[in-house]
């Protein structure tokens, strides 16, 4: 069945670029679905308030509910790349780099490689844990709907946004280095060229000229 959504058109212009990486009619009915899923909760539990006011109740502490858990995993795996691109030595990059080698070449994607560890920065491991920690501070309540509505943690999803973020942002930090590093070269080569046209033309000893001919 096909049904239309009216958006203002202001709202429509923000989300013409979008519509090349995101699926509109998906958005549209995971948010039906969770309008419904409120509704047929607050059937069963609006004592005595009417239904309009129950359903936005539900809508309200599942909101509280999903903030919880729900992650900007790909703007975390970007953070946490800037962090590391910070700390990292050339040694750091070079086992990074070794690794993804090794990994392609066994025809494995570069993204199963996981972020090498340095001191004081953050991964997904630390990120698992900090999320963690969240849920078990919550009550039962929580933990039920976490479960059995929302289904659980989706580990390989989080995988999935956080480590091609991660790898973008360090590939475009390695990229621009290596820019950064030929443009010096350049200039340094250009200054030394300017340096030998500019200075004294150097005088040949003939002593020098005599043990080379003697070479010969």
């Amino acid at each position: 069945m096909r049904i239309g959504v009216n958006i203002p058109n202001g709202l429509h212009r923000r989300l013409e670029p979008l519509k090349q990486y995101i699926n509109v009619s998906q958005i549209c009915r995971d948010a039906i679905e969770e309008r419904i899923r409120c509704y047929e909760k607050a059937l069963a539990s609006r004592s005595g308030q009417d239904i309009a006011r129950s359903i936005e109740r539900v809508w309200e502490e599942e909101r509280k509910m999903r903030a919880i858990v729900e992650v900007d995993w790909g703007m975390l795996g970007c953070a946490d790349a800037k962090s590391w691109v910070t700390a990292a030595q050339l040694k750091d990059w070079e086992y990074l780099h070794h690794c993804q080698d090794v990994i392609q070449r066994q025809g494995r994607p570069r993204w199963e490689v996981p972020p090498p560890y340095l001191e004081g920065v953050r991964t997904s491991n630390h990120r698992d844990s900090e999320l963690y920690h969240r849920i078990w501070q919550q009550d039962d309540q929580f933990l039920d709907w976490l479960y059995d509505e929302h289904g659980g943690l989706d580990r390989a999803a989080a995988e999935r946004e956080y480590i091609p973020s991660w790898l973008a942002y360090t590939d475009a930090a390695w990229d621009l280095s290596c820019e950064k590093r030929e443009d010096y070269l350049r200039g340094r080569r250009q200054e030394m060229s300017e340096a030998a046209r500019n200075g004294p033309t150097p005088t040949v000893p003939e002593r020098l000229l005599n043990e080379l001919d003697a070479t010969d």
